[in-house]
């Protein structure tokens, strides 16, 4: 079944490019202001890269990358990606901040239903009262990201990946458990470099 996808040109304006995007990618077409400027004819093609010159002189890029298990659709002009796309900076720091939120939140949610209620299923799991302490952690960490700030997320990565490997430690973290954690760490992980391009961009 096709899904639409619709980007503006520059930050703001009205969208202008739409995408059809298909199971496989199977002859995606591509419309720029509503005139057909090109097709995807496949997986294979868009894992190369496609380039497909617009009306106003400018060239749209289309890619697919999948690297380190983390796949992500491309799309550039002139080099630039598009706002609301997922390589667009803006997304990539925005994803990082809700999924730390998310995680905060959690973590604060669970640790008091064991801390005030004593909930057996989730002691077994290995929460405790002081999961909402590191859920805490974790809300001031997210904020910080929002702003801007590197650090912030590298430390919520760190402390992550710690209580993660605490977790498999101690048996809590094994299959599906780990492999939900493995895709939250994926948009923490593509924030660093949101961050960082964000303040390339900036300067």
């Amino acid at each position: 079944m096709a899904k639409q996808l619709t980007y503006a040109i520059e930050p703001g304006g009205p969208k202008r490019v739409t995408i059809d995007s298909r199971p496989m990618w199977q002859n995606c077409q591509i419309f720029f202001d509503g005139t057909l400027v090109g097709t995807i004819p496949n997986y294979t093609a868009l894992m190369a890269g496609l380039d497909f010159p617009l009306p106003d002189g400018s060239i749209l890029r289309v890619l697919y990358t999948n690297k380190f298990l983390i796949g992500q659709f491309h799309v550039l002009r002139n080099g630039k990606p598009l706002p609301g796309s997922e390589s667009d900076p803006n997304v990539q720091m925005r994803n990082a901040f809700l999924v730390t939120y998310a995680v905060g939140v959690y973590d604060i949610v669970v640790g008091l239903l064991v801390g005030l209620f004593n909930v057996k299923f989730l002691a077994t799991m290995g929460v405790t009262i002081w999961s909402s302490l590191i859920g805490a952690i974790f809300l001031l960490l997210a904020y910080l990201t929002s702003r801007g700030s590197k650090l912030a997320l590298i430390l919520a990565i760190a402390l992550f990946l710690f209580d993660t490997l605490v977790s498999v430690y101690l048996g809590h973290s094994l299959g599906v458990d780990f492999l939900i954690r493995l895709v939250v760490l994926i948009p923490m992980a593509l924030g660093l470099g949101g961050i960082k391009a964000s303040k390339k961009q900036e300067n």
